[in-house]
């Protein structure tokens, strides 16, 4: 993450730079991880893709970045909200906010991954306002 958005001026798109595409992949097992550390939803759940809708620059070495991710069980869709930030030399990330899952009439959305309909109805006008389903984070956003 942090080769994809270092030499790039704030409020750019990251989705485009070098490194963007292995940077997401890996985001797939290392959110995994967290969500069961919150979660026993995830004891026997991963997630088998993370497709960005929008992904931005907010500070140096943050990013924020929302879409939907497919849970690996039955291969349904369901949105999720990222802001994180890495470290300046070290190989790690030093806070993040995850949230994920998005909770409608007290039931997790899932959509069946072949409809593609993510695609259709983007979540950018009102990911802001989603009643999340899992949220997990670590760190200070305001350390640096």
């Amino acid at each position: 993450m942090r080769e994809a958005c270092r030499d790039l001026p704030v409020g750019d798109p990251v989705s485009s730079s070098e490194g963007w595409d292995d940077a997401v992949r890996a985001l797939e097992p290392y959110l995994t991880l967290l969500l069961r550390e919150v979660s026993p939803f995830w004891k026997h759940e991963s997630l088998d893709g993370v497709y960005c809708e929008f992904a931005s620059k907010t500070g140096p070495l943050e990013v924020e970045l929302w879409g939907q991710c497919i849970l690996i069980t039955d291969q349904t869709l369901t949105p999720y909200h990222l802001e994180l930030r890495v470290a300046q030399e070290a190989d790690e990330i030093e806070w993040l906010e995850c949230r994920l899952g998005e909770v409608r009439d007290g039931k997790l959305v899932r959509v069946p991954y072949n409809e593609m309909r993510f695609f259709k109805h983007p979540i950018s006008g009102h990911v802001r306002q989603i009643q999340w389903q899992f949220q997990v984070g670590f760190g200070s956003r305001e350390s640096s």
